[in-house]
């Protein structure tokens, strides 16, 4: 039983030694990311959002079964092709009940998901009918859910800003690291917006800040463009208008991160997009079109 005990110990000490020299290892080697040219978060954001709206709803959530069941529909929205009225309706009732049928699963990666149940039944919905029936996620609630926490994790790093006393601080590293994983929240709980059944946007508050301001902006966009013929050129010009808003959103987060962390923080924390804040892969189908 000593034995064992001496066994467990050395292995778990090696264990500490390895992750040590790790990280050794990577700090010395990797470089202190700068900030992220426009160019380069237009393009990333762009293949995410294609991702989030199209390729992990048809073919990941359910493996693809209810896209296979409606093939015609689904490859013209893949296709980027305008639906009639009457194929938006049913494409929109389709997504809605694919995100509702699997909802349990993104409660797994998002601890901010707010679920509510028969949302808005006396407003008018985008698909000829009134309010949202059934237990879903309420993606305006759960993304300024997702903001809040963004603007608390800014909070924290511009009252705890890097000094000559304090160099390192694991609190700036997590709240750093939080604020990338929160804004890519964000984007997967809103690029499902134009797609699903709901209700008009509702404003949340007056006078916001400069941070709320582009955040609402991408919340209001993705929403007129939910009451609009998917894939037309109204419909589109709100998309871009909103990943625009998201954008600058990520630029300001950036510059805020960049400014109160200090170059050894910065490696740990990596760029918006990184494998720390938990990034997805943008899916190989995005380079097809």
């Amino acid at each position: 039983m000593r034995l064992f005990k001496l066994g467990a110990i050395k292995f778990f000490l090696y264990g500490i030694l390895f992750l040590l020299l790790f990280l050794l290892c990577y700090l010395s080697f990797v470089p202190v990311p700068k900030l992220l040219p426009s160019q380069t978060i237009e393009k990333k954001l762009s293949g995410l959002y294609e991702t989030a709206s199209i390729w992990v709803p048809h073919l990941d959530i359910d493996k693809g079964l209810i896209r296979q069941q409606n093939l015609p529909l689904f490859e013209k929205v893949e296709r980027h092709e305008l639906l009639l009225d009457t194929e938006a309706a049913k494409y929109r009732q389709l997504y809605q009940h694919l995100l509702l049928e699997h909802q349990h699963k993104f409660s797994l990666f998002d601890a901010q998901l707010i679920a509510v149940h028969d949302l808005a039944m006396d407003e008018k919905n985008n698909v000829g009918g009134f309010g949202v029936e059934g237990t879903h996620d309420h993606h305006d609630m759960s993304s300024r859910n997702n903001f809040a926490q963004v603007q608390f994790s800014v909070n924290y790093l511009q009252a705890h800003r890097v000094q000559k006393k304090s160099w390192f601080s694991f609190g700036r590293v997590k709240h750093a690291i939080y604020i990338y994983k929160d804004l890519n929240d964000i984007l997967f709980h809103l690029a499902t917006v134009p797609h699903t059944k709901s209700v008009p946007y509702a404003l949340a508050k007056e006078s916001p800040t400069d941070l709320e301001q582009q955040f609402e902006s991408m919340l209001f966009h993705f929403k007129v463009a939910q009451f609009m013929a998917i894939n037309s050129a109204e419909y589109n010009a709100e998309i871009v208008r909103s990943l625009k808003s998201y954008q600058r959103l990520i630029e300001m987060n950036q510059d805020i991160i960049h400014k109160s962390l200090s170059p050894l923080e910065l490696k740990l924390v990596g760029d918006w997009g990184g494998w720390q804040s938990l990034t997805p892969a943008v899916s190989d189908r995005v380079q097809t079109h």
